[in-house]
This record gives C-alpha cells, sequence and structure tokens, in this order.
C-alpha cells in the first residue's frame, strides 16, 4: 500500500486524481506506513504495544495533516532529480524552463517550514 501511495504521489500531475495537496498527504501517510512496516517486520524486540502507548501517538497522528512542529520528523516530499549518466552534466536552466521557472529545490515547490 504505502508502494503504491508513494507511486501515486510520484505521478505527473495530469495523470493523477489527487491535488498536490492531497498529494503532499499521500506522501505522508505512505511515509508513516512504511515506518509501521519496518517495525513490525523487525523480529529482534519482544516488546509488546501497550493501549497506553498507542495513546501518546493519537496527538502526533493527528499532527501528520498539518504543520504543526510536534511532529517527530520532517515529512516533506524529496524534490526529484534526474539521474545522471557518467560524464552527463545537468542543465538547470533548460529545467527551469520546463517547470515554468521552477528549478530543483525552489522554495515555489515547498513549502517553507523548518522541523
Amino acid at each position: 500500500l504505502a508502494r503504491h501511495l508513494q507511486k501515486e504521489v510520484q505521478s505527473t500531475a495530469n495523470s493523477s486524481e489527487f491535488s498536490e495537496d492531497q498529494k503532499k498527504t499521500l506522501g505522508k501517510i505512505a511515509t508513516c506506513l512504511e515506518l509501521r512496516s519496518s517495525a513490525l517486520q523487525t523480529t529482534q524486540t519482544q516488546e509488546e504495544f501497550k493501549l497506553e502507548d498507542l495513546k501518546t501517538l493519537e496527538p502526533i497522528i493527528k499532527n501528520i495533516h498539518s504543520y504543526n512542529k510536534d511532529f517527530p520528523f520532517d515529512v516533506q516530499p524529496v524534490p526529484i532529480r534526474k539521474i545522471l549518466a557518467p560524464g552527463e552534466e545537468e542543465n538547470l536552466e533548460f529545467e527551469e524552463e520546463e517547470e515554468g521557472g521552477a528549478g530543483v529545490g525552489s522554495p515555489d515547490l515547498f513549502s517553507t517550514r523548518v522541523p
């Protein structure tokens, strides 16, 4: 499910049924699902989850959709970068023209929230 959500988030705007805000939310949910899946698949610990422990997570889960600093780590989407072949040079000017003036790492692409 997490991989499917990530694919949807990374799909182009024309082929997606979701708005950019919805894609950001889906990206956050996918990140949480990946982390939870990893935690469940780890067999090194035999600790149990107690109801009290889960209740402490409730405010954090509610803050996932907001930009509240109480969320334990930044789940902003990672900018997509072209993988270059050896000897190939990155042409940032061309990418800026394609993206309407917003280059890789541009503040126009992402919110200014700092963890």
